[in-house]
């Protein structure tokens, strides 16, 4: 994708970009603390898997830095997936600090781009608040025994 779309993030400005497969082995041991609390937070098992996707190219990291603050504001994993008949971009995992909204319009764009139909993600409750134009078609459902 070569269009970034500049963001608000802590009142600065910052742009969300993806990074190519071939770098991404650069850029994962920084972004992995926060990809592994995404997972934490909704309770979900999978971050060894989706370092595993994103390595091989399976998936794509997506950062998100502030321009006056050193290191990574914000990182998510997206990957597509073709369910049935049509391309879906699953948003595995996000965590950190921007502007979420207009942040998932990148996604979005990204998406459209590669074919996709729709956008999906897994998260917590407080995500139905950020993005409101997302509908809730499931739940997850869990009893600790």
């Amino acid at each position: 994708m070569d269009r970034q779309t500049e963001i608000s993030c802590g009142g600065q400005s910052a742009r969300p970009v993806f990074i190519r497969p071939d770098r991404v082995h650069l850029i994962w041991p920084h972004v992995e603390g926060l990809i592994e609390r995404a997972f934490k937070h909704t309770g979900c098992a999978g971050s060894d898997a989706t370092k595993a996707d994103v390595l091989d190219g399976k998936a794509l990291l997506w950062v998100l830095w502030d321009g006056l603050k050193p290191g990574i504001a914000a990182a998510l994993v997206t990957k597509i997936t073709k369910p049935y008949d049509t391309k879906v971009c699953l948003l595995v995992a996000c965590a950190g600090k921007g502007n979420w909204p207009v942040l998932i319009e990148t996604i979005e764009d990204y998406a459209r781009l590669e074919g996709c139909t729709r956008v999906q993600f897994h998260g917590r409750n407080g995500w139905k608040r950020a993005l409101r134009s997302y509908e809730q078609v499931g739940v997850i459902m869990e009893r600790e025994i």
